[in-house]
């Protein structure tokens, strides 16, 4: 019965969304000795409740002064935004 309601709750999921929560009940019933030591840390330290301040203290935030500062001049003179824009739809329709 279990099984049944389990294949009824992902039918309304697109291929996308069943292939990454597969991924994830992979990463869940991964043993402990497959998951890299840094996650296992990182783990622990997200469950320990935090608070705001010594999270700030523990992890030296960038202050950022002007919006203008996180602006990155990466796009590719030779692509265009219209043929990015293009590919993505034609994307989305394919995984769909």
């Amino acid at each position: 019965m279990l099984v049944k309601t389990a294949v009824a709750a992902i039918q309304p999921l697109s291929a996308t969304e069943r292939q990454q929560l597969l991924v994830l009940m992979e990463h869940l019933e991964a043993p402990a000795a497959r998951i890299p030591p840094h996650l296992s840390k990182l783990n622990q330290e997200f469950w320990q409740g935090v608070n705001v301040q010594e999270l700030r203290r523990l992890k030296q935030p960038i202050v950022v002064e002007r919006i203008q500062d996180l602006a990155a001049d990466f796009w590719p003179v030779e692509d265009s935004i219209d043929d990015f824009l293009g590919f993505l739809q034609q994307q989305r329709q394919v995984m769909n």
